[in-house]
């Protein structure tokens, strides 16, 4: 017979709690909601009116998903599934937003007139009765995956495959967040900082770790610019644009990392030749670092991640407003690739000449076969998924930087 062995140590456990209840632990911090760059305000009015209108009316309800968290050493509970839920009625509770007006909203008819364009409390005592004594489930996954980054973040990633699901970097910034130089990546991703998430993320990252919103006010409009109507400003691929940067600064000592099964294993998590994996590792080293759970420091410090933040912030700038601004997000890798090429190969964009400005238009706007045929058939690999080829895109795009500054084109 084999010795079959789950993946998984340990028992799921679920309780019932009634919203009251509920409410009082994560006043009480009992539930941590991870700072992640993905906002707490995915829902819009209609979704929040009618997830109030279901409780009001005893409709089942997802349950709420949490993870032990022994990071201070005390048993608390990080919340894997839910935000969207708990934060609706944290809001509500309190009086922050009204629910729909009934040509916005098909009500069931027996709350119609009692409940719409009502804030909490503005409702019937029955209702609001009603609201605070609904039991909600809460499902506490094993013990066993505080420890072991690599099934907690493939549990966390299969919960979320419906619904609106977390991408891998909402998922990575949560796994990780306890480094500084985590949290410094995703505040880089904020581009709204006057939105409520983004807000609890940036106190909380001043408060944690001392560290400030990073864009300067005389950057930060083109940022916000270039994200704001963007369908590619969700999951969190502003913050991942920057570690693609961040990983382009730093490709060999990426690589020691990777070519050594020492390294990688020791911070449990597996490198499978995805670019996935290794935005993974990288952030697993960072946080492991941080918590001087390894003997020797290999990544930038949280200064050099300053400094090389204000290069991006400079060269992107610069790009977005000035030379290539018809530029889109959909290009932000390469674009995220070209910045740490150029900031090393030119080190200010000021000196960049005109016409290898025109040569750098070309490689950030045109396809594989208009940049092939404009640079004498040089050509930059194509990822499609895989480290490798990512890496190798990487230090396509540093030779062609430097070909174009040496005026060979």
């Amino acid at each position: 017979m084999n010795n079959f062995k789950s993946l998984v140590v340990g028992t799921t456990n679920t309780e019932t709690v009634d919203i009251e209840g509920l409410l009082k632990r994560f006043d009480r911090n009992e539930y941590n909601i991870p700072d992640y760059q993905r906002d707490s305000e995915q829902w819009d009015e209609i979704k929040k009116s009618l997830f109030i209108e279901s409780i009001i009316n005893n409709f089942t309800v997802p349950p709420i998903i949490v993870c032990p968290d022994y990071t201070d050493g005390d048993e608390k509970f990080e919340l894997v599934d839910g935000q969207q839920r708990l934060t609706t009625l944290l809001d509500f509770r309190h009086d922050e937003f009204r629910l729909c007006k009934e040509e916005l909203l098909e009500y069931a008819d027996n709350v119609r007139e009692l409940v719409q364009n009502k804030k909490f409390s503005e409702l019937d005592n029955e209702i609001t009765d009603k609201i605070l004594n609904y039991k909600v489930n809460i499902v506490k996954l094993p013990h066993s995956l505080f420890e072991n980054l690599d099934l907690k973040l493939e549990i966390f990633r299969r919960i979320n495959e419906t619904g609106v699901p977390l991408s891998a970097q909402d998922l990575r910034l949560a796994t990780f967040s306890i480094s500084a130089r985590v949290t410094f990546l995703r505040l880089v991703g904020i581009y709204d900082p006057k939105k409520k998430g983004p807000t609890r993320m940036i106190n909380s990252a001043r408060e944690k770790h001392g560290i400030d919103y990073p864009w300067n006010e005389d950057f930060r409009e083109s940022w916000y610019s270039w994200w704001k109507e963007s369908v590619y400003a969700t999951g969190q691929n502003p913050s991942e644009m920057f570690l693609f940067f961040v990983l382009a600064k730093n490709l060999g000592v990426v690589q020691n990392i990777l070519d050594s099964e020492k390294s990688v294993k020791e911070l449990k998590l597996k490198y499978n030749k995805t670019i996935d994996s290794v935005l993974d590792i990288y952030c697993a080293r960072l946080q492991a670092e941080d918590r001087e759970q390894i003997q020797v420091n290999t990544l930038p410090s949280i200064n050099d991640l300053k400094f090389w933040f204000d290069q991006f912030q400079r060269w992107f700038h610069l790009i977005k407003t000035n030379k290539v601004p018809t530029i889109k997000a959909a290009s932000r890798i390469k674009i995220a690739l070209f910045i740490a090429a150029a900031s090393d190969t030119w080190g200010s964009p000021d000196e960049v000449t005109d016409s290898q400005w025109d040569n750098i238009d070309v490689l950030l706007i045109q396809g594989q076969s208009k940049i092939k045929s404009h640079f004498k058939g040089f050509t930059v690999a194509t990822p499609r998924g895989k480290w490798p080829a990512q890496a190798k895109q990487a230090a396509d795009i540093k030779e062609l930087c430097e070909k174009i500054r040496d005026n060979e084109f």
